[in-house]
């Protein structure tokens, strides 16, 4: 058909900064004007843009072009007439997706050499359009994907996972839907519930008066994202736990739920934060998974933790960890003890009561190939009122690091140092 859309066509189309709507149509004499738009919008007025013998059309440059990102239905760049603004843009790009903000856009614009951001209420839209200005990008914000009305149950329930609090109001709905396995404990169980600030409150539950009157106060009512504990009656479960102590405004005792990603800033957090006087060091206690007798102590830098919580900083726990936050007053020799001489590395290690000879041992690495495996433990003592560090006590270990010779129930102190000898020092001790 001899139109001048086809015409347009047929000579490769508009450049991308030709103006689709001010296109310029020279036909017997008359001009009138093009407007791809229009054309789009209504096709059958193509017929009133025929051509006549040595008609002209004239494509201009583009004057007025708006960007668009984000969550609109057709996000590309739009030309817009002079006197069009928000309201025609919003008509063109076919609206917003059903995951956009709907109640306001944001207009990026150059001015006065600076680029500024407006706020476009799209409430008021119909009432007052907003003029648009060329260069301009219109950007349309998405909703958070995370869910605002659910809630959680994980442990000895059948069905774990999130349910709507519109139709689970309660505690009772909650278990009612997630349906208690047999071994369920129902003495006691736990609700994690999200305050305002972000902190965590930890509230004990009695199933037990809750299944036996739904009507009591125990029952009580759910807030979005509520997550609700229940443990199981079998030993495994119940011996998980995870320990936050020392310099914490609320420390506590926690079951360890294994299908959460309990990290140490989160623990901090369910802690209620640290208390004024906290260092920022502090130490993760580890039990071996499969020997309970074994610990391992595991220095964390908590500023770094918590300001990078998916950091790799921010260590996941295991079952039974204990993290125990110092005082800043307290970071000093008193609260470690020390292994010199002839281990494969010389280690300060935070001090607990549980530790023993063996620990310090496999936690400096060993001894050395010169070893002779006696240590010799060294204390500070008064003599004659002058703080003096002396020998206390001598052990001689095997091969697996268990005392042969010497005081089996000796008792670690803070501040005390382990020194391995080696065998040119006990030769050399002797000739003396």
């Amino acid at each position: 058909t001899n139109t001048a859309f086809n015409a347009i066509i047929a000579a490769g189309g508009p450049q991308a900064n030709a103006s689709l709507r001010n296109i310029k149509l020279t036909n017997n004499n008359k001009q009138i004007n093009l407007d791809i738009y229009k054309l789009m919008n209504n096709p059958s007025v193509d017929a009133d843009y025929y051509l006549d013998d040595n008609a002209v059309i004239q494509v201009p440059l583009a004057n007025k072009l708006i960007q668009t990102e984000g969550a609109f239905i057709r996000s590309v760049d739009y030309e817009l007439k002079d006197n069009e603004g928000l309201k025609a843009l919003m008509q063109y790009s076919g609206g917003l997706l059903p995951n956009a903000v709907k109640s306001f856009v944001q207009i990026k614009r150059y001015t006065d050499d600076e680029l500024i951001l407006i706020d476009a209420d799209l409430k008021k839209l119909n009432s007052n359009d907003i003029l648009l200005k060329p260069g301009d990008v219109v950007i349309a914000n998405t909703i958070s994907d995370k869910v605002v009305n659910q809630i959680f149950v994980s442990g000895a329930v059948e069905i774990s996972g999130s349910f709507s609090i519109s139709s689970t109001p309660k505690i009772s709905d909650l278990i009612s839907k997630s349906k208690l396995k047999r071994d369920a404990k129902k003495d006691k169980a736990y609700l994690y519930r999200e305050n305002e600030n972000k902190t965590i409150d930890i509230i004990e539950i009695n199933l037990k008066q809750i299944l036996s009157n739904t009507n009591s106060e125990y029952n009580l009512q759910l807030y979005p994202n509520d997550r609700l504990l229940i443990q199981s009656s079998s030993d495994e479960v119940t011996k998980s736990i995870v320990k936050v102590s020392g310099e914490v405004r609320e420390p506590l005792t926690i079951p360890y739920d294994a299908d959460s990603t309990l990290t140490v800033s989160r623990a901090i957090e369910l802690a209620g934060g640290l208390a004024d006087q906290a260092s920022e060091v502090a130490y993760i206690i580890r039990q071996n998974q499969t020997n309970s007798n074994e610990k391992s102590y595991l220095r964390i830098n908590l500023k770094e933790a918590i300001d990078n919580p998916k950091n790799q900083l921010d260590i996941r726990l295991l079952p039974e960890d204990e993290i125990v936050v110092n005082k800043n007053s307290d970071i000093s020799d008193q609260l470690y003890i020390y292994s010199k001489g002839a281990f494969r590395k010389e280690s300060k290690l935070y001090y607990d009561s549980n530790l023993t000879i063996q620990n310090i041992v496999e936690l400096s690495a060993g001894f050395t190939q010169d070893a002779s495996h006696r240590i010799d433990i060294y204390r500070l003592e008064l003599l004659n009122d002058t703080p003096s560090r002396v020998v206390v006590a001598s052990v001689t270990l095997d091969d697996e690091n268990q005392i042969i010779k010497g005081d089996k129930n000796i008792s670690i102190q803070p501040g005390d140092e382990f020194v391995a000898r080696v065998a040119a020092d006990i030769d050399e001790q002797v000739f003396v």
